[in-house]
Formats: C-alpha cells, structure tokens, sequence
C-alpha cells in the first residue's frame, strides 16, 4: 500500500477518508498485540503504519493520541529487548506525531522528559536523533515563550538536577551535551539558574563528566561570539554580493570614493596602485575590499553584534565554587589533561570576579617549572588568576619564582624570553609586586644578543615608564614628557640641533598610548602563544601547507592551451612501465640496437 498517498488523501479530506483511516487503527491494534509479545523481531508491517497515522495526527488526533502513547510506553519499557529497527523506526514516529499533532496528540513536557530518557540506549543514530529533536522542541517553545515555555525551564532544570548525582558517566555526558548545545546555539541562555545547575557537574566522580562541565564554562562564551559573528557575516556576504553586482559594470567609480582616511585603506589603495595588472576582475576584487572595510569599520548599533555575557559571570557563590574546585584538584588524582583545564577555570573564575585566593599562586608554583609538560599554558593561567585587587605581597614570591626558574643565564634563550613574557604580564596587572631590585636585574637582559629575550626586556621597561617610572634606573626611564619639561642637557643639545646618546637609546621605547599591555582588560583569557619569544615561528605541516596552496588557487583562472593536451589522463602507462612488461629477449634485442647506433668512442667506454 501507498502510505504516502493515503496520507496525502487523507489530510485533504479527512471526513472523506475516516473509514480508511478507521480500518488501518483497528489492523494497527492487532499488529501492536503481536509486537508486545515479540519485541525482539522487526515488524516492518507495524512501523510502516504507525508513521502513517503520524502523519495524519493532526486531523484524527482523538484517535491518534492512544497510538502515540502505545509508542512511547512501549519504547521505554521494552528499549532493552526490542529491535534496533523497530525502535528507531518508532522514536522517529513519535517525533512525526509531536510535530503533526502538537499538543493535542503529546503534550510538549511530556515529550522531553520522554527524550531525556531515551538518552540512556546505546544506540548511537538513535541519540542522535533524539537530541536534534529536544533541541528543536526547546526552541520552538522559547520562540513562544509564556507560561509554558517557563513551566518547560523548571521541569528541564529539576531533570538536569536529578542526572547530574548519576554514577554512570554516560547518563550524564549525554544530556549535559543537549544542554550545552541549547546554550551555544542561543536556545536557553542568560539563565544563571542552567548555568549553575550545569556546573555542579565540575564535582562529579568521573573525571569525562567534570572535563565536559568545566569545558562548558570556559568555551560557551567563545562558541556563542562565533555563532553570532557567523550570523553577521552571513548578512555581509549578502550585503557584498549586492554592492559587487551593482559595481561590476562601474570599477573606476567604485574605487576611487571608497578611499577613507584610515591606515588600512590606505595601505590597500596603494598596494592596488602598485599592481601592474590592473584588470577587471583585480578592479572588482579591490572594491569589494575596500566595501568590506568600510561594513567593518562603521560603529553603528545596527551593525554590532549582539553583546555575549559570560558563562561564568553568572556563577551564584564564585568565591565556594573555587575553593570547591581548588580543593578537588588537591585531593583528588586526575590525568594532567584535566587539572590543566580545571586550574584554567580556576584562573578564570578568579580573574574575572576578582577574587582573593593566596593560595592559588602558591599552589600553582609547584608545576612552574621549564621542564614541566605545557608549561607555557600554566604560566598563562598564572596570568589570568592576577588582577588589581590581588595584594602584591602574594604575587611577589611568584616573580621571583619565575626570575628564578626561567630568566637565568642557566636556561635557554626560548626559555628565558617566555619567563620574560610572563612577567610583564602579571606586573601589568598587579605592578606594585615588582621588587626594584628584581626589576632592575632583569632590565638588564635588553641588551641580548637574542631577539626574543631582548624584547622581553624592552616591553617589561616600556610598561614601567608608563605605570611607575620611579622604580627603573634612572637611564632606562627615558625622555620626560612635554607638560614635564626636558633637562638642561636635552635644551642645550636641541638648540644646537644634536641629540644626547641617552635621547637616541630612548627612542627606541617610544610606545604610542594605548599600546601597553597593562591597559588589557583582566576578564579576557590569555592566549599560551602571546607568552613565546617573537622570533619563534613554529614550522607549518605539510597539510596546513597544502591547505595554503589550495587557498590561493581558488581564484585563479585555469590555463589556456591545447585542449587534448590540457585534458586529464586515463590511466595508460609510460614507455618505462611497458618495458618491464616485455619479455626478456626483446628487451635484450632492444639494448643490441642501440649498442649498433651509439658512436665507436661511447662503444668503447661502455665495455670497459
């Protein structure tokens, strides 16, 4: 039978075709006894019919409603025994009878909660499925907010609730995931109640549940920011397409206006006033640039994309879930891989709430050291656990930590550029716990040989002259500000139109405003790689290689020629391979040939 045709039928004239549908509801109810005493057989017949009733829930759904609960019943008390078939083919019923029917047919909590459980089976499709639709309820049921989409938030926070205490990591990995993805894709979110419900499962027992918990708090943010900037460049793609059709036919006029006053756009003129080619392609090209640019550079509210609060901002008790998560890291043992992530939320945690944690700094000194496994991401996190309540007092024992173990003469240049890196940042933040002394000892490196380690040196003495100039040698704090007036020596040597040794070497720290690390703002993460030496460039694999290769054929025009020699190759083989085809004696006769055309001196030279 025609299922597709008879539902077509049947949502066209549902009074019409009632005696047909009847006639399938009652077949349906002797197929679904047969199936209660077999569950372990297919029953191709029973799926083929219940999809069809699906299909038309919406004008039967008086009738409709006692099948889709037979399915639901029937799919969580036999899921253990049944088969993977039946069972799939079911659940996708159940998802035809919801969206068929709405809530006339299934209730929309009773769905979910229903779905929630089906998280627990082992088949993997069959997860999947199901998580795409409890994501797809949840967001029609927040586009129509209510009361209904408020009851469905507390049912979903109290199941959550009850998961999360679950010992079987699997129980709880799954619908932890489900939520994650309703708050990155924007479904469920700014709601401090999830995101706190959620991170009480950094204190599971199983270490992939906490990893899961603390990789939600650190990337969430991250993952909505580009799910928001994807949605606006989608819109300027749009908007390029537009501008570039309506300008090719005009490439002079398009880019003489599209030149501003900014540094970019001046760059590019120039770089497009250089090319030899000007053609039309490189013309159309250039103004769809310069377009971008100026999408780019506008600061209008209508352009700007919608503001992400963090995850963790939302923390209720920041200050218990720190020592919580400090005191699990100390007494528990973890794989290195999740102490790594959860002294990054730690560090987190503290940066962006500012909290006082004395113990932290000390307790993260025991993995500060350069032989120790990521050690650059530990020096990071060190960074971002300091901000400007810190007292300096516990932060100096950490300077003189990495003075100690990585700026030394005993260490390599790498190593002694990262330990300078690392130090600057955290006196950007907290620069009252720089000790004079220590400070003058390692403004003494900016006369390295080595490029990385002298700019460490450089950067750490262009942040002092901003933030405390007092505390440098007088021959490292530069030239005075203009409001502050130059020395006798500096008059007397401008007037003569000359420059003082002193002026020149401090030319070379003029940094412009704004350009000094110390005005970072503490909430952002820091990234591992900003804490290399400059001079490191780390070699590319051959797949990113190939991948740049292929990023710059992409607009360039295929090559002009002949084109039975431009067309690909079938597959033959080369003169060389059909040699060693050939039988011994005519490759034998071959050589002989070409010892009769080769010259008497080069006959001569072969035999010897």
């Amino acid at each position: 039978m025609d299922w597709s045709l008879l539902a077509s039928q049947c949502r066209a004239d549902p009074d019409a075709y009632r005696e047909d549908f009847l006639r399938q509801r009652q077949r349906f109810e002797a197929l679904a006894a047969v199936a209660e005493l077999e569950p372990h057989a297919a029953h191709p017949d029973l799926s083929e019919l219940v999809w069809f009733i699906g299909q038309v829930a919406g004008e039967y759904a008086k009738e409709a409603r006692s099948v889709a609960d037979w399915a639901v019943r029937y799919v969580e008390c036999a899921a253990e025994r049944m088969d993977a078939q039946l069972q799939s083919s079911l659940v996708r019923s159940v998802i035809v009878f919801r969206a068929r029917g709405g809530a006339a047919v299934l209730p929309a909590l009773t769905t979910v909660r229903w779905y929630y459980r089906l998280l627990r089976l082992r088949n993997k499709e069959l997860r999947r499925r199901v998580s795409a639709a409890i994501v797809a309820e949840v967001r029609r049921m927040a586009e129509r907010g209510g009361s209904e989409w408020a009851a469905m938030q507390t049912q979903l926070l109290q199941l959550l609730g009850a998961l999360i205490p679950d010992t079987d990591p699997l129980a709880v990995k799954r619908p932890l995931r489900v939520s994650f993805a309703l708050y990155r894709r924007g479904v469920w979110r700014d709601d401090a109640r999830l995101v706190n419900t959620l991170a009480e499962a950094c204190f599971h027992a199983h270490p992939d549940v906490v990893t899961c918990a603390c990789r939600f708090l650190l990337d969430a943010d991250r993952d909505a920011a580009a799910a928001a900037a994807d949605t606006f460049d989608e819109s300027d793609t749009e908007t390029e397409a537009d501008e570039g059709a309506a300008t090719q036919n005009k490439p002079h006029a398009a880019v003489r206006p599209a030149i501003m006053d900014t540094s970019s756009t001046q760059r590019l003129a120039r770089a497009f006033k250089r090319t030899q080619k000007k053609s039309a392609r490189n013309r159309h090209r250039m103004a769809q640039r310069l377009a971008r640019m100026r999408r780019r550079t506008a600061t209008t509210a209508a352009t700007e994309p919608p503001a992400i609060s963090s995850a963790i901002q939302l923390l209720h008790d920041p200050q218990r879930f720190v020592e919580r998560l400090l005191a699990q890291l100390r007494g528990r043992h973890d794989p290195f891989p999740l102490k790594l992530t959860m002294l990054n939320l730690i560090s987190r945690c503290i940066g962006v709430h500012q909290l006082l944690f004395p113990s932290f700094y000390s307790f993260l000194q025991r993995y500060l050291r350069p032989s120790q496994r990521e050690v650059t991401r530990l020096l990071a996190y060190a960074v971002q656990a300091c901000h400007a309540q810190v007292p300096p007092e516990a932060v100096q024992s950490l300077l003189r930590h990495l003075a100690y173990y990585f700026v030394s003469d005993r260490r390599t240049e790498e190593v002694m550029a990262v330990g300078l890196n690392a130090v600057r940042e955290i006196c950007a933040r907290v620069p009252d716990a720089m000790d004079p002394v220590l400070l003058q000892d390692l403004t003494q490196y900016q006369g390295s040989r080595n490029k990385g380690i002298m700019m460490g040196a450089r950067g750490l003495i262009r942040l002092f002259r901003r933030v405390d100039p007092q505390r440098l040698h007088p021959r490292d704090r530069g030239r005075p500000s203009r409001e502050e007036g130059s020395g006798k020596e500096e008059d007397s040597a401008s007037s003569m139109g000359e420059s003082t040794p002193e002026a020149r070497e401090a030319d070379d720290f003029v940094v412009p405003d704004g350009a000094c690390v110390a005005y970072l703002e503490p909430s952002r993460p820091v990234d591992p790689s900003a804490l290399e030496a400059h001079s490191v460039r780390h070699r590319r694999s051959r797949e990113e290689r190939l991948e740049a290769v292929r990023a710059g054929r992409a607009d360039r025009i295929p090559y002009s020629g002949n084109p039975h020699r431009m067309r690909p190759k079938t597959g033959g083989t080369s003169n060389r391979e059909k040699a060693r085809a050939n039988p011994l004696r005519m490759r034998t006769a071959k050589r002989k040939k070409s010892e009769v055309n080769r010259s008497g001196r080069r006959r001569a030279t072969r035999r010897r």
